[in-house]
Formats: C-alpha cells, structure tokens, sequence
C-alpha cells in the first residue's frame, strides 16, 4: 500500500543516513553492522517497496510520494544501487510533468544528481517497454529542457 511505501521509504533514509555518519569514524564494527542493516533493507523491503511506488505512480499523479521518492534518491547518493535509477526512471516515463514540477523544489546540487540518476534511469526503463518514438522523443526533449 502507499503507507507502507512511504513508511519504507522513511526507514531506508533513516538507515542509510546513520549509515553515511558510521562513515570515516574509526569504529569499523559499527561501520560494518550499519551497512550491512542497509544492504539486507534494500534487498529484503525496500526493492519491493519500489515496485510498488511504480505502480501506484503508474495509475495515479501522487504528488507526496513522487517527493518523498526523490528525498530517497538523494540519501542515497553514495549507493550504485541501479533500482533505484530505474524506478525513477519509470516514474518519469508515467508522470513526467509531476517529475519536473517536483524536481524544482530541490537545490542546484540535488537537481543535478538527480537528473543524472533520471538520465540513465530512464533509458533502462524505456529499453524494457514497446513504446512509440513519438513519446520518446517527447520525454527525451523534456529531459534536455529539466537540464538547463
């Protein structure tokens, strides 16, 4: 359900942003059990989690949870963890107007990662679907236009 993503959506921030503080703090322990409590989140509640925030976006404009997606992404910055990457890239490719208007309530800096992340997001989401030219290179130009 919508709760139950934005309730993982809360946790794996909370998780990964006491995770980037473990960083660099001499306690490889802590380090260590923080990234793994991370990892296993990711793989066991927060992949379905993604799923499920695709469909929901891709029957409805959910303004909060695109938002609090996107808060998602930026906690996790330091992660190569390419779902995430795709998911927004589905998002995009169902809503994309609500992705624009969304994306300009974050800084300068967050913009670009996030761009950067829809980007490549968005090319391995539409590789997977039958769609018409007509609306990639609609989004495709939309893309360039975010990017200015």
């Amino acid at each position: 359900t919508r709760d139950e993503v934005l309730k993982g959506f809360k946790r794996a921030r909370t998780l990964n942003e006491e995770f980037k503080v473990s960083v660099g703090r001499g306690n490889k322990t802590d380090y260590e059990l923080k990234r793994k409590k991370v990892e296993q989140f990711e793989e066991t509640v927060l992949s379905n989690r993604l799923k499920e925030c695709l469909r929901i976006i891709s029957f409805k404009a959910d303004t909060v949870l695109v938002a609090e997606f996107l808060k998602l992404l930026v906690s996790f910055e330091n992660s190569a963890n390419e779902e995430l990457s795709y998911t927004f890239g589905g998002i995009f490719y169902h809503r994309p107007t609500l992705v624009k208007k969304t994306l300009s309530k974050f800084t300068q800096s967050q913009r670009r990662y996030l761009q950067s992340r829809l980007t490549r997001g968005w090319m391995n989401f539409v590789v997977d679907k039958d769609t018409s030219e007509a609306r990639i290179k609609s989004q495709r130009r939309l893309l360039e236009q975010m990017k200015k």
